[in-house]
């Protein structure tokens, strides 16, 4: 998965900054009421993805709220969405990598642009952290699943019952028959609709919990 060049719209009131990103060309809005919607139409596509890193680096503190100035890395479960943690990428290659970037951007001709700057910090920081000791998946933490534990932690997130708290209008089931099915049938099972009892279903609740327990250890709110 290519990095994700993500800033926050400084040009916007105080109020919406803290929530609308712009994500490549993309404008991503945290508290936007249609954001549930569009991820359901979207659900195995990069939309959840984009809003997943965007919700982590919110509640991270990654920007600082008046200005471009990066404070520290992102909570280390905004790559739960690659699948894998663990990267054979040597540190010394990594530093290496992120030098010659730095380099490169600080000190082109003409200058870069703002956002460029923005881009190219972000793609040093993944590099770098791709090498890091804390990139490294843990026991019990299955490489596949952690992607579509993302996809279903933000589509129940941004999908709010309407009358019940800390519950999602999109059930269990309807996950997995969106996240697991190819061509009208689950990749897993083979049943072209879940009922709540199935493993699979069973699967996906395992993973979330996972990641949500991912989350609290930094300090995420689930």
């Amino acid at each position: 998965m290519e990095p994700l060049y993500v800033t926050p719209l400084l040009q916007l009131p105080p109020a919406c900054r803290a929530t609308v990103f712009l994500v490549s060309d993309k404008i991503i809005d945290l508290a936007s009421p249609e954001l549930g919607a569009e991820l359901l139409r979207d659900a195995k596509g990069e939309l959840p993805i984009d809003v997943w890193r965007c919700y982590v680096l919110h509640h991270s503190g990654f920007f600082h709220p008046h200005s471009v100035k990066i404070d520290h890395g992102p909570a280390s479960v905004i790559d739960w969405c690659t699948g894998d943690q663990h990267s054979p990428r040597d540190p010394q290659q990594a530093v290496d990598e992120a030098w010659k970037l730095l380099v490169d951007l600080f000190f082109a001709t003409p200058p870069r642009s703002r956002g460029e700057l923005i881009s190219g910090i972000w793609e040093a920081q993944v590099i770098l952290f791709s090498a890091s000791s804390q990139n490294r998946r843990k026991r019990g933490q299955p490489r596949t699943m952690r992607p579509i534990a993302v996809r279903a932690y933000v589509i129940r997130k941004f999908n709010p019952h309407p009358t019940k708290a800390d519950e999602s209008s999109v059930s269990w089931a309807k996950l997995a028959d969106l996240l697991f099915a190819e061509k009208g049938k689950c990749t897993r099972c083979g049943v072209s609709r879940h009922q709540y009892e199935k493993e699979c279903v069973k699967a996906l609740i395992t993973a979330v919990r996972r990641l949500e327990r991912a989350m609290k250890q930094d300090g995420i709110p689930t």
